[in-house]
């Protein structure tokens, strides 16, 4: 609130504009701060974090439909791989009959 008290008239000339474009900024950011309740203004490191979770997130999505994907296949491969066995062993037991 300080700033405001500041008159731009009663600083150096090379200052002045400065200062009148530095009050109207803070003027529109608390104001905007203030009075937007739908939607309140995110600071940008926020916004930064949230996308890198985001993406962070879609990774670990897609791998565990990758994961997913592995299972189904693994899944697939131990079923051939029993049926495998089942049949050599019905082999062994011939061979061995015989």
């Amino acid at each position: 609130g300080w700033l405001f008290t500041i008159n731009p008239n009663r600083v150096k000339p090379e200052v002045r504009q400065k200062l009148i474009s530095y009050k109207n900024e803070c003027f529109n950011v608390l104001y905007t701060y203030f009075t937007k309740k739908t939607k309140k203004q995110i600071p940008y490191q926020i916004k930064r974090e949230n996308i890198e979770l985001k993406r962070a997130m879609r990774r670990l999505l897609n791998n565990t439909d990758e994961l997913d994907r592995l299972k189904e296949q693994n899944t697939a491969y131990y079923e051939e791989n029993t049926e495998l066995k089942r049949h050599l062993q019905k082999i062994k037991n011939i061979v061995g009959e015989i």
